[in-house]
């Protein structure tokens, strides 16, 4: 792996962290990458850029909704396996929505709750303006009220990922992505509710 790389998805590990340290605050990949003259302009870069960053040969994913056949190409890139949404570690989910499949995802266990998917979302776009659809979200990392709008989440699917919370340490890690570069995290130690 060249020295390019490398400083790239180092830094694009350290936004990650941050934004899964702070539930619901907007960061931008591609401010810090344009700097280094590595920004390239397309709908899914950003995602890219974390799946190069996150995934590896010791990890597995799959792909939800895949509406360019990126599935192969994530395999290619990242070297890692392809696996059923029961077993995956990551779960990658295009157009905000997996048609209710997301229940299936690994929770871990009180034992293991490490042994739990991330998921990343492609949405439209993420915000911290409060308008309906928003959710407001409390809990370490949160000073103050947080409120988050992901333009793109389908109202069902927002639905199943409320349902999926509550039995901390155990759940899933969400991580949202939109064309723009902005990323936003909610790990399963928030507390999620929705705004009407």
């Amino acid at each position: 792996m060249n020295n390019e790389i490398v400083f790239k998805t180092q830094r694009i590990y350290r936004i990650i962290l941050q934004a899964m340290a702070h539930p619901g605050r907007i960061y931008n990949l591609f401010k810090e990458i344009q700097h280094q003259g590595l920004f390239l302009p397309e709908p899914f870069m950003g995602l890219f850029y974390i799946l190069e960053t996150l995934l590896d040969g010791n990890v597995s994913f799959t792909v939800i909704n895949d509406p360019n056949g990126y599935t192969k190409e994530i395999e290619i890139i990242t070297r890692s396996q392809f696996k059923d949404i029961s077993e995956a570690d990551f779960i990658i989910i295009f157009e905000g929505k997996s048609d209710g499949a997301i229940i299936k995802a690994k929770k871990g266990s009180p034992e293991y709750p490490d042994d739990s998917a991330t998921v990343i979302y492609t949405v439209h776009s993420c915000s911290n303006e409060n308008k309906k659809g928003t959710i407001f979200l409390s809990g370490p990392g949160i000073k103050k009220a947080t409120y988050l709008t992901l333009t793109g989440l389908f109202k069902e699917e927002l639905d199943v990922l409320m349902s999926l919370r509550g039995d901390f340490p155990c759940g899933i890690d969400l991580i949202f992505i939109d064309p723009f570069g902005n990323i936003a995290c909610i790990p399963r130690s928030a507390t999620m509710k929705e705004v009407l």
